[in-house]
């Protein structure tokens, strides 16, 4: 399974609620390009960020959070957010997916997720 998207077209979704994922075609998009790993970034960490993170842990995705890549009202909120995270998917930083991805890329690591960098 490939661990980035394809080049395909970019998908545009109009999100009505605090997930990406209900009333969206989103999971049928991401499972008709074989991705069983979600990278996620974005504003309001402790919100819509973690509410899409979840859904996507449910749905049986590997799901990683990238740390330093996500913003929240106050740091407070990011961190509890990403401690609480810690046990559902995996949290790590920007430079451990670039570091990753370059393994991956040279067939020095089997998957994203099985990367030491992000154990």
């Amino acid at each position: 399974m490939p661990t980035r998207p394809s080049s395909a077209e970019p998908v545009r979704l109009s999100i009505r609620s605090t997930s990406a994922f209900p009333n969206t075609a989103l999971d049928a998009i991401l499972r008709r390009r074989q991705i069983d790993t979600v990278l996620f970034t974005g504003v309001a960490t402790n919100v819509t960020v973690e509410c899409t993170a979840r859904d996507a842990v449910n749905l049986g995705y590997n799901v990683i959070l990238v740390s330093d890549a996500c913003a929240a009202a106050t740091d407070e909120a990011h961190d509890a957010t990403l401690v609480t995270f810690s046990l559902l998917g995996k949290v790590t930083s920007a430079r451990d997916i670039q570091r990753a991805l370059q393994r991956h890329e040279t067939g020095q690591d089997a998957a994203l997720t099985g990367s030491p960098a992000l154990a």
